[in-house]
């Protein structure tokens, strides 16, 4: 599977526009001739650049049966499979600092197999799975691709060394086989939410992660027989501290307080 760059031709319209501005002006009677020089020199920059933003040469992300082929960010090597020890998705959680609310793409992560030594200017990162030193090689949204396609490429060429941690974080939450006593919790809406938590784990949409979370906190409705309140009180807590992970913290720490969500919410 060959990854196609996605184009900002927003970018590049723009830096066009601004070119045939500047030569405008440049080109005007009122203009001094130091001024001219700058504002040429200006424009025959914004062209190169834009030129070389739409390059499709300088760009190759290939998924093979014999590995990645990579031609990226000064970076221009092959990895072999057996050169790799695992190749993760991975989804950052939705960022809101400063006021802002950010939904960050999902990212190609690489552990190099021992004694092999990876690029340098490859993004440093740690290993969402088991916190060991990996390189960043992709931001998903670089490329047109969506992070599914992506993934099932990866999982028919790379076989066990690819995880998809979204699916690995949502596994971690499966739920249990509660039981069911008398007074407990309605199981229709306990099942209900919990899908909808575990939906919501890969989710970068922060207003929905948010009113999830806390919809996950307890108590919930009642019925004459339903699911042990003890047992689904304990799973929804760290399900809801799951998906309430602010920004700093790890999505993967489930042992965040159940009250995590009411304290930044007051805060």
């Amino acid at each position: 599977m060959e990854l196609r760059r996605r184009r900002r031709w927003a970018l590049v319209a723009g830096a066009l526009c601004l070119s045939v501005s500047m030569f405008a002006r440049a080109l005007s009677d009122t203009a001094t001739t130091t001024e001219r020089l700058v504002r040429l020199a200006t424009v025959g920059l914004l062209l190169v650049l834009a030129v070389g933003f739409v390059r499709p040469g300088r760009f190759r992300f290939r998924i093979g049966d014999d590995g990645l082929t990579l031609r990226l960010g000064g970076v221009q090597r092959s990895l072999a499979w057996p050169e790799i020890d695992t190749v993760i998705l991975d989804q950052p959680p939705p960022d809101f600092t400063a006021g802002g609310n950010r939904s960050p793409s999902a990212r190609l992560l690489v552990v190099a197999a021992a004694g092999v030594r990876l690029d340098r200017t490859l993004v440093h990162a740690r290993s969402p799975v088991d916190g060991r030193p990996c390189r960043r090689l992709l931001d998903l949204g670089d490329v047109k691709e969506t992070a599914d396609e992506i993934a099932a490429a990866l999982a028919r060429a790379g076989g066990t060394r690819f995880v998809d941690d979204r699916a690995r974080l949502r596994a971690a939450f499966t739920a249990p086989r509660f039981a069911v006593v008398p007074r407990g919790y309605d199981q229709a809406h306990v099942d209900g939410i919990i899908n909808r938590g575990r939906s919501a784990l890969g989710s970068t949409a922060w207003s929905e992660r948010r009113e999830i979370a806390q919809l996950l906190l307890p108590p919930h409705p009642s019925a004459v027989h339903g699911y042990d309140r003890a047992q689904v009180d304990d799973f929804t807590s760290r399900l809801s501290a799951a998906v309430a992970t602010l920004p700093g913290a790890s999505a993967r720490d489930s042992s965040s307080p159940p009250g995590a969500m009411r304290e930044a919410q007051a805060g």
